[in-house]
């Protein structure tokens, strides 16, 4: 699987188990935001 497909695949399984990482990632104002979080929760 390639880089982006892992972490894609990564994103998806954090927004199914994790209710608090959903809400905030639908809080962010922008995609870059989303991304930070993302990475802090190591994706």
């Amino acid at each position: 699987m390639n880089p982006s497909a892992a972490a894609l695949q990564q994103l998806k399984e954090l927004l199914q188990h994790d209710p608090a990482f959903a809400r905030d990632l639908r809080a962010r104002s922008s995609t870059e935001a989303a991304a930070r979080l993302a990475v802090e929760h190591g994706v």
